[in-house]
């Protein structure tokens, strides 16, 4: 469990970013998400 959760908070530093810019960006671009 605990190696699980290592795989997974390695990347999510910089996914951690990538989702926070996209959330900024549902405030002023309505449209469809570009990640889609």
């Amino acid at each position: 469990m605990r190696r699980f959760l290592s795989l997974l908070f390695r990347p999510f530093g910089i996914f951690n970013y990538f989702l926070l810019f996209h959330m900024f960006n549902m405030f002023t671009y309505t449209g469809p998400p570009p990640y889609c």
